[in-house]
């Protein structure tokens, strides 16, 4: 067991348009976006919501995860990620259990 001390670090949602995806929570909520990034064939502009932060992942290269996610199950959460105490433990447990890591 990993134990309370789990937290999201961040969730990453696949998307085809940025700006649009961003709409909802500058024009409503007035949160600022983080400059844009780039990782794995993906643009990425995130939001901090509470202790939350959201990376909203646009493709950049039509191969790359993100595009082969948008193009298999469209737009939606690619994943969520957990920040834990032991990451090596962690994984071992995942593993322990039959969880497939990628």
């Amino acid at each position: 067991m990993i134990g309370p001390d789990v937290r999201v670090a961040h969730v990453g949602i696949a998307v085809a348009d940025l700006h649009e995806a961003l709409g909802f929570y500058q024009d409503i909520l007035g949160v600022e976006p983080a400059p844009e990034t780039t990782a794995d064939g993906a643009a990425i502009v995130s939001v901090r919501v509470g202790d939350v932060e959201i990376e909203f992942m646009r493709p950049t290269a039509h191969d790359g995860p993100v595009a082969k996610f948008l193009e298999n199950r469209g737009p939606g959460i690619h994943h969520i990620s957990l920040e834990v105490p032991d990451l090596e433990h962690a994984l071992s447990e995942c593993q322990r259990f039959g969880y497939r890591l990628i």
